[in-house]
């Protein structure tokens, strides 16, 4: 699982915050998330390419812009059911929760997908 610190926003930060995680990020999405890391949502250089098209400004708040209802998998989740969900879904990234829905890593299709090497 990926580094958390490096993709997390609020919902008070800006387009261009969320524009810049995404950029330097290795993964396309960002983690909207509140203090606690309660997952709130995520948010696509999709979804921010559809609202400056709809003319809004780089400092306005990623608050109307994020997608509210992402898909997630669980602590308990098996790689199996994960690389199910994921190509189901047409998803190359996903985040996993707790049980109290706060977000604790992502899981990266491709990376899920790759043999594993083995020590001879």
């Amino acid at each position: 699982m990926k580094n958390l610190d490096k993709i997390k926003l609020t919902p008070n930060s800006t387009i261009k915050e969320a524009l810049q995680i995404i950029d330097a990020g290795a993964v396309k999405f960002a983690l909207v998330v509140k203090e606690d890391n309660f997952l709130l949502g995520t948010v696509t250089d999709g979804d921010i390419r559809r609202v400056i098209l709809n003319g809004k400004g780089l400092e306005e708040s990623i608050n109307n812009v994020y997608f509210k209802s992402p898909i997630t998998v669980t602590t308990k989740s098996t790689k199996e059911e994960i690389i199910n969900i994921c190509t189901s879904k047409k998803i190359h990234q996903i985040p996993v929760v707790d049980e109290q829905g706060c977000v604790v890593g992502i899981q990266i299709l491709d990376e899920l997908l790759k043999p594993k090497k083995y020590e001879n």
